[in-house]
């Protein structure tokens, strides 16, 4: 996109590039505390920021085809959830984290504002139900004998301690963090 066709000046950074045989994600992971006592049928906190979503539009338009942007809701519990209330969890320490991704077209289809204040759009519970997915491909696909999750990625940075993304090792399947160099050439707009 050329400066001055809509892009600002600053714009907010995503967390991760996947790279899949399904597909390639720009990923902006959202941690969500979910409160002790839940149960299924309560209200998760669905909420980004407004510059959350024009950001990953604007990233996505950068990327090009082939790219797909996404937010992964990574809910941390004090105690195992239940088994089935879930698709993908895993556990770090004494914690356990649920993941679900949410992709940005399903995102902007079904927001609602939450806050003028804070600028807060969220899903409405109904709406989150029909958009959530698991973090399967191509966050992980069958060619790598991976369960659903992020096994080469976002669970290999939990289950170590290590920063989300870090490569434990070689990899046959999609990671985090490698893969082919975007299809667009950085330029300051002054």
């Amino acid at each position: 996109l050329p400066c001055g066709a809509g892009v600002p000046r600053a714009l907010k950074s995503f967390d991760f590039v996947t790279w899949g045989q399904a597909g390639h994600r720009l990923v902006d992971v959202k941690g969500r505390r979910v409160p002790r006592g839940w149960r299924p049928g309560r209200r998760l906190e669905t909420w980004v920021t407004r510059e959350d979503v024009a950001a990953l539009e604007h990233w996505q338009r950068l990327f090009g085809p082939g790219y797909e942007a996404a937010f992964v809701f990574v809910r941390g519990f004090e105690a195992q959830p239940a088994d089935g209330w879930f698709e993908a969890v895993t556990r770090h320490g004494s914690r356990w984290y649920a993941l679900e991704v949410v992709t940005l077209e399903a995102y902007r289809r079904a927001m609602v504002p939450r806050s003028a204040r804070w600028k807060t759009v969220e899903l409405p519970a109904e709406a989150y139900e029909r958009a959530v997915q698991p973090p399967v491909p191509p966050l992980a696909g069958p060619s790598t004998g991976l369960s659903p999750g992020l096994s080469t990625g976002l669970s290999t940075g939990l289950s170590t301690g290590r920063s989300p993304g870090l490569s434990s090792g070689p990899s046959t399947g999609p990671s985090i963090g490698q893969g082919p160099p975007p299809a667009f050439s950085a330029r300051r707009c002054v």
